[in-house]
């Protein structure tokens, strides 16, 4: 199959308001995809609303696939010809991930710090909890850092307990609020 990316390019150059309705509905299915598979790493129902949004706009666009022949057969594919068949394929590809949710592993948010991306577990474990490792990475060494500043706040604590344990609680606080500890 030749590639129909620049026809598409020129078409949206000579078709401006339909490109950008067809980015209204991008934006909308967008929002719909990630709402369903948000609910899916929460182990909740797929909302009703988001379900249908991509029901809607994936009807749409089987309903014009073409059976053609390919290298390996046969395959039913989408004729790229409007602004809109770059959404109606994105709404198939997302309703494929639904249909054949018992044969693949979750798809997952990432829980890197302001992240957002979505990502399907390939690991062995299933249990992987960021896009890629370098999140894992940065969990890693804000864990540590934080762990090092716990220690240092429980050894203060500690040598404070000791502090109050011979001298009494009152001599220890007159000393602590002259060096500014205790406001």
């Amino acid at each position: 199959m030749k590639n129909k990316w620049p026809d598409l390019v020129r078409l949206l150059k000579l078709i401006p308001r339909r490109a950008e309705a067809s980015l209204k509905e991008a934006v909308i299915l967008r929002e719909a995809i990630y709402t369903l598979f948000l609910s899916e790493d929460a182990r909740q129902p797929y909302p009703d609303l988001a379900s249908e949004i991509v029901h809607d706009i994936a009807k749409r666009a089987r309903a014009r696939q073409v059976l053609s022949k390919t290298e390996d057969g046969f395959r039913w594919l989408l004729p790229l010809k409007d602004p809109g068949d770059l959404v109606a394929l994105f709404a198939v590809s997302a309703s494929d991930l639904i249909t054949g949710r018992n044969g693949r592993r979750l798809i997952r948010g990432c829980k890197g710090d302001n992240c957002g991306w979505l990502f399907l577990v390939t690991s062995k474990s299933g249990r992987r909890l960021w896009c890629f490792r370098g999140h894992l990475r940065y969990a890693r060494t804000r864990k540590a850092v934080l762990n090092e500043a716990s220690i240092e706040m429980r050894k203060s604590f500690a040598a404070a307990l000791d502090e109050i344990r011979t001298t009494g609680f009152t001599a220890s606080l007159s000393k602590m609020l002259k060096v500014g500890l205790v406001v």
